[in-house]
């Protein structure tokens, strides 16, 4: 028989992909172009879906109990509102322009977030533990995106113009770390609402669930995975199309098995929600500021040339985080 934190797990797995399926694709569907052409607002809606369907399936579909907790109650209004609205869209073109305006008041309830003394979104933070964290990830990330732009430049062999290319890479990073640092703090705060609603889900819910059942390894590199493959229907139907979109869908799901190992370490160390969270922002907010820059490394054409150095310039900065002496205490 299936025990219970199984049942759990597969029920909270089914319904974050079946609602995700069903906002990507029905306006599709509906021969409705409106989130093709606004795909950020899909990735506004879709962020919360994992932090809902948690709260759902810890509190036995009780609807009454997830609306009157304060974090699960905001997901759940809000979601039902966007969705409602996605809905209308399909038909009535003005209701889209409605949704647009909807979707961004996340960046404003992120604020509110801060405000909910809620022990599994604190857990054990402190500004202290994030400031290193985050001068951790800093630099994971500047290596990273050097090792895949010098790794793009050798796949290409542009040695002629490879130190014009680093030139531009620096340009790009220093204006990167600057964002990140000093108004990017601001954006930080502002993804929150989005962010949390990721984390709520794959580590807090998912993650010490698999762990718990395969081990500390195996289960970071399953949450990993399965967040992911998450991701795929986004960027393989919205934000590309043709071989690109096969690339992207590949590239985004080691990068979030990579990336869910320094996340799942982060997590195992401080208990807390809010810590990971705004960690994944500083990670959009560099990659956004990154992006607006000229280095190889800002050139977010998923070639097949593109997505090999970058899985291998994730896994190489990523990997060795499991060799962390939290990932082997009581190994299953």
């Amino acid at each position: 028989m299936i025990n219970e934190g199984t049942k759990e797990v597969l029920i909270f797995i089914f319904l974050v992909f079946f609602i995700t399926i069903i906002v990507v694709f029905l306006p599709s569907f509906m021969g409705n172009s409106f989130l093709k052409e606004n795909a950020h607002v899909a990735t506004l809606i879709l962020s919360v879906i994992p932090l809902l369907v948690a709260s759902m399936v810890e509190k036995k579909f009780n609807f009454k109990r997830v609306l009157k907790e304060k974090l699960s109650g905001v997901y759940l209004v809000f979601f039902f509102i966007v969705f409602i609205l996605l809905c209308l869209s399909l038909s009535f073109e003005v209701v889209g322009s409605i949704l647009e305006m909807v979707a961004p008041l996340g960046f404003l309830i992120s604020f509110y977030l801060l405000t909910i003394q809620n022990e599994i979104l604190i857990g054990k933070f402190n500004l202290k533990e994030f400031i290193k964290w985050g001068g951790i990830f800093l630099i994971i990330k500047n290596i990273q995106m050097s090792g895949l732009a010098v790794g793009f430049c050798f796949l290409e062999n542009d040695w002629i113009n490879l130190w014009i290319n680093f030139k531009d890479l620096l340009y790009s990073l220093f204006t990167a770390n600057i964002a990140v640092i000093t108004f990017g703090l601001l954006q930080v705060l502002t993804f929150l609402f989005f962010t949390i609603g990721e984390e709520y889900g794959w580590r807090y819910f998912l993650q010490p669930r698999l762990q718990k059942s395969i081990g500390k390894r195996k289960g970071v590199l399953l949450t990993g995975f399965i967040w992911g493959v998450w991701h795929v229907p986004l960027y393989s139907h919205l934000f590309y199309q043709g071989f690109e979109a096969v690339n992207a869908g590949i590239s985004i799901t080691v990068f979030c098995i990579s990336f869910g190992i320094f996340l799942g370490l982060l997590y195992m160390k401080t208990d807390s929600v809010l810590m990971v969270a705004m960690i994944h922002a500083m990670n959009n907010v560099f990659m956004a500021n990154l992006g607006s820059g000229e280095s190889p490394a800002s050139e977010f054409v998923f070639s097949k040339e593109f997505l090999m150095v970058s899985l291998i310039a994730s896994v190489v900065v990523y990997f060795p985080f499991l060799l962390a002496k939290e990932y082997s205490k009581n190994q299953v």
